[in-house]
């Protein structure tokens, strides 16, 4: 998507207001799926929202960050390598 943006005229423009709007749209579900596992938790007496909440963020962090490092302090680490794809 970006190198078709980029060969259009105000492509940079246009390349904002999609995925602007793209991130826009993910927010949302975002936050309704981690609705689901934070009211499941809640049920089964784990702790209060604010507590699950925070805790699934940490997790969630977390879970990011090897995927963060991996555009600069791992270059050489691939985390689904162990995957064949044929």
């Amino acid at each position: 998507m970006p190198v078709a943006f980029e060969q259009m005229q105000f492509g940079s423009l246009f390349g904002i207001i999609f995925f602007g709007a793209l991130v826009a749209a993910v927010i949302p579900t975002l936050i309704s799926g981690y609705e689901q596992i934070v009211c499941w938790l809640i049920e089964l007496n784990i702790e209060n929202r604010t507590k699950v909440t925070t805790l699934l963020g940490f997790v969630n962090w977390l879970g990011g960050l090897p995927a963060i490092l991996s555009f600069s302090h791992w270059p050489n680490v691939y985390l689904f390598d162990f995957i064949t794809i044929l």
